[in-house]
């Protein structure tokens, strides 16, 4: 904490937030949003603390009031976060290829009426400039387009296990959900005026898949939310890892593995949350 922070966080002030914690919970609980969402609420409290600081004045009322305010006026912004992505759910819902490829794993739907053509061709354009190893990309196309789906075939086809297509299949289908969803977020910040605005951790992890509790891949909501709580990548390396495993239990190893993962689909979400225009206009003008 540099000294200028030091001089607003006094100790008093620091219990004050602690404090808001309560009204924060009280408020999130309402609409079904958990504990880590009110852990990350009180982080973003911290800093727009800090960033408006000079806004505090104490003729107006105490800073454990104004704290609160704060720290409420952040819940609303997540729960307003949260609403606009429930109207989108249904899409979401239905991101299916086939159900033997991936058994209660949100992929895109070719069939799904809400997701045009030009819409999917564009997605896959972008994730196959966005993969490290094009042979995996390639498979996937065959697994679709050949296969309907059918791993077992497709598998014996490309000469390849069934458990490494669907496994390839999967990141493949991941990296295209948090493409679509950033995209759609571009689009919606360029709507609303807000393209200019920094793109936060919390924009970069709302674009990652849906995954259900009864799935192998809970990391992809578990990994995600320890990030938010642990700070993301704003601490050192070694802090961050040992904090993520930590809140999630998973091994050392396990975790500088899914953290990597994480790291590379926020990456590929920011680009594409801040040049989606750009990325869009460049594929479509080399059809």
């Amino acid at each position: 904490m540099s000294k200028a922070t030091e001089e607003v966080w006094t100790a008093e002030r620091i219990e004050a937030l602690k404090q808001s914690r309560r009204a924060v919970k009280s408020y999130l609980s309402k609409w079904g949003l958990t504990f880590l969402d009110a852990e990350y609420v009180v982080q973003e409290t911290y800093l727009q603390a800090t960033r408006k600081i000079d806004s505090f004045d104490p003729e107006r009322g105490s800073f454990a009031e104004w704290i609160n305010a704060v720290a409420v006026n952040q819940a609303r912004s997540m729960v307003r976060a949260h609403n606009s992505r429930a109207k989108t759910d249904q899409v979401y819902k239905n991101l299916q290829l086939s159900q033997d490829a991936l058994v209660d794993e949100p992929q895109l739907a070719w069939e799904d009426s809400s997701v045009t053509i030009e819409r999917i061709g564009t997605v896959l354009a972008m994730v196959k400039l966005s993969v490290e190893h094009q042979h995996l990309f390639e498979r996937s196309l065959v697994l679709i387009r050949d296969f309907d789906g059918d791993v077992s075939a497709a598998a014996v086809s490309l000469g390849v296990s069934a458990a490494a297509l669907r496994e390839s299949h999967r990141q493949i289908m991941e990296l295209a959900i948090v493409i679509d969803r950033a995209l759609a977020l571009h689009w919606q910040r360029k709507e609303q005026g807000l393209e200019d605005e920094p793109v936060r951790v919390r924009d970069l992890l709302a674009c990652f898949p849906d995954v259900s509790e009864k799935t192998e891949r809970t990391w992809l909501k578990s990994v995600p939310y320890a990030l938010i709580v642990s700070g993301a990548w704003s601490k050192p390396e070694d802090e961050l890892l040992q904090s993520v495993m930590e809140l999630t239990g998973y091994s050392p190893r396990t975790v500088r593995i899914l953290v990597s993962r994480c790291e590379r689909l926020c990456m590929v979400a920011r680009t594409v949350i801040e040049s989606g225009d750009l990325l869009v206009g460049e594929i479509r003008g080399g059809i």
